[in-house]
């Protein structure tokens, strides 16, 4: 019966045991481990659910291959599932057959523990990172979504007008600098700034006179 059970579970990745829990067979996708360079192997896992199932498929499929009635399977199913809570109960384990050990605990919580693979099976890949830089992806700038193309040409072109506006300062620079030249050459009185105001000096009073 315990090979029955670990065959259904493998096909219907879930099976009921009335009076027990549901075990549900779980697939884990495969990791990586960038640290040292290797893909994980995938996995499985079988958790156990306390929510019933219905068992009315398992005990079909119990029939059809013990070729039982559907009355006789469903008693069958029974006596496996009371055999397997006296064992749990009296802290005996119950072992399914290419699948793993249900077991309970010191505190009384059952726990299912998957037979390990074969190496070949959970063996990492040895993986390097790839890095195609002309590759084109999404990005998202902001709160606007474009391609790592358009963003590369766009810092690619920003450089090119930041060094063009020094050109309009030296235009201004330069026309400065002639008018107030001009301005000097015109009027050298005013200064080389244009706003000097010539002054003649004044010839003092006369304070005090000598006496012979």
């Amino acid at each position: 019966m315990y090979s029955l059970i670990t065959s259904y579970l493998l096909q219907q990745y879930q099976c009921p045991l009335p009076g027990l829990f549901t075990l549900e067979l779980v697939s884990m996708p495969a990791g990586s481990d960038f640290v040292n360079r290797v893909i994980l192997a995938p996995g499985q896992d079988v958790r156990l659910v306390s929510k019933a199932a219905d068992p009315s498929p398992l005990i079909h499929y119990i029939a059809a291959n013990q070729q039982l009635n559907y009355t006789d399977a469903e008693q069958a199913l029974q006596d496996c599932c009371s055999t397997i809570t006296a064992k749990l109960g009296m802290g005996e384990s119950v072992t399914f057959p290419g699948l793993g050990t249900l077991m309970q605990d010191e505190k009384g919580y059952y726990q299912f523990v998957m037979m390990p693979l074969p190496d070949a099976f959970e063996r990492p890949v040895p993986a390097e990172r790839v890095i195609h830089p002309a590759a084109e992806h999404q990005v998202l700038v902001g709160d606007r979504e474009t391609t790592s193309t358009a963003m590369a040409d766009y810092y690619a072109a920003a450089p090119e007008r930041k060094q063009r506006w020094w050109i309009g300062a030296l235009l201004l620079f330069l026309l400065g600098t002639g008018v107030m030249a001009y301005q000097y050459i015109q009027h050298p009185d005013s200064g080389f700034t244009g706003n000097g105001l010539g002054v003649t000096p004044g010839i003092a009073p006369l304070q005090y006179q000598e006496i012979k």
